[in-house]
């Protein structure tokens, strides 16, 4: 698989890694793409082409949730855009451009809520993840050239995501120990809080994250221990179809 991805027309962009993408972030993209390559002469056309390629990258990923917020959230984007109906082609380069314009702004914000998210982290501080999120990587490895820091991560099977976040924790010197997913409740009463990503948060406030998330918030509930959540624009979404309420948490 290509690790990495190419933008020439957009310097910022030039040369992303697809571990510092997230996949709403690349799905915008790839539909920007969808537009590029579209010979759709209308905005109807545009949208169900932008439709049809939405469904391709949910089809596609392994985890269809994420890329779906991307998808929504552009698509959204282009439908509300006000346009001009006898020149379209510019119109769809304005779309192209607002949309790279968009990915290069969201590539600041993990550094901006790592930020402000270490301000809630004490020295000496014991915290809890799990799976693997980008901003919340991004958020301990910033704590540790700040303060003293700890981490407990659970495996999260059955992908085992958890052994990906503890390795590169490890590389970074920060003290990192592996938990089963079922031991949680035992290391609750060691920990400060809980630091999780968000795959999506939807309209009614719930937030959609990797496979255990729920029972952790609920054991850090009973345990009186703080559950914070990081979340980035791009997984904000109206709407997620085909979801039901035992996968929000």
């Amino acid at each position: 698989m290509n690790k990495h991805v190419y933008f020439a027309d957009t310097p910022s962009l030039a040369f992303l890694t697809i571990w510092q993408m997230s996949p709403p972030l690349a799905a915008i993209l790839a539909l920007t793409e969808v537009i590029e390559n579209s010979d759709a002469g209308t905005m109807f056309e545009l949208v169900q082409a932008l439709n049809d390629g939405a469904e391709v990258l949910k089809r596609q990923a392994p985890n269809p949730i994420s890329p779906n917020a991307g998808c929504e959230l552009f698509i959204a984007f282009v439908t509300l855009f006000p346009h001009d109906s006898t020149n379209f082609s510019e119109l769809k380069r304005e779309l192209i451009r607002q949309g790279q314009q968009y990915a290069t702004e969201a590539l600041t914000y993990r550094h901006k809520i790592a930020n402000l998210a270490v301000g809630f982290i004490k020295d000496d501080s014991v915290i809890l993840t799990h799976s693997y999120s980008r901003v919340v990587m991004q958020t301990l490895l910033l704590a540790h050239k700040r303060k003293r820091i700890s981490v407990f991560v659970t495996e999260a099977r059955p992908r085992g995501l958890g052994i990906k976040t503890a390795e590169a924790l490890t590389a970074a010197g920060i003290p990192c120990s592996v938990i089963l997913d079922a031991a949680v409740s035992y290391v609750m009463d060691k920990v400060d809080f809980v630091l999780v990503g968000s795959e999506a948060v939807v309209e009614s406030g719930g937030l959609i994250n990797a496979v255990g998330s729920n029972q952790i918030a609920i054991i850090a509930k009973a345990a009186n221990k703080p559950f914070y959540a990081l979340a980035e624009r791009q997984v904000f979404c109206h709407r997620i179809n085909t979801i039901s309420k035992l996968n929000l948490m």
